[in-house]
């Protein structure tokens, strides 16, 4: 009866070791399916997964969009440079101006009007990566300066 004695011991330790373990993997279920009511876990992990691919297909997607839209926003305006000024001494008050427009690219124009008591003449002039093919007056390069000087203080 030794024998089965030991047997019989053994035999409850290791129900009490399984039971242990069982118990345990029992609360760590209870953890995992908490918040799930009525469903299948594997079900719902599955729909966690479709959910998961489709927001990472729609991030590609965003992204692709956000690179088109940074690549046309270079062509956009986004630089102004203007000076007020005098260019006649018979006529008091900075009526006259320069104005440039640049997109991203440094491209674009200045407008430059010059008022008098007569007359007002205004005159462009296209600008190509930050240049203009024509001359520019003393007035004309400080707006220019301006408008291309504006976003590195950024």
């Amino acid at each position: 009866m030794g024998i089965l004695t030991y047997l019989i011991i053994a035999l409850f330790v290791c129900i009490a070791i399984l039971s242990f373990f069982l118990f345990r993997m029992h609360a760590f279920f209870k953890v995992l399916s908490k918040d799930v009511k009525g469903q299948n876990l594997i079900d719902l992990l599955d729909q966690t997964i479709k959910r998961i691919d489709k927001s990472e297909s729609r991030l590609s997607e965003l992204s692709k969009q956000l690179s088109l839209v940074k690549s046309d926003q270079r062509k956009c305006l986004q630089r102004l440079g203007y000076i007020r000024f005098n260019p006649f001494n018979d006529m008091g008050g900075d009526q006259s101006f320069c104005l440039t427009l640049l997109n991203g690219e440094l491209d674009g124009i200045i407008v430059t009007s010059l008022h008098s008591r007569d007359m007002t003449r205004i005159y462009f002039k296209a600008i190509t990566n930050g240049k203009s093919d024509l001359a520019l007056s003393e007035e004309e390069r400080k707006s220019l300066e301006r408008a291309t000087s504006w976003l590195s203080k950024k």
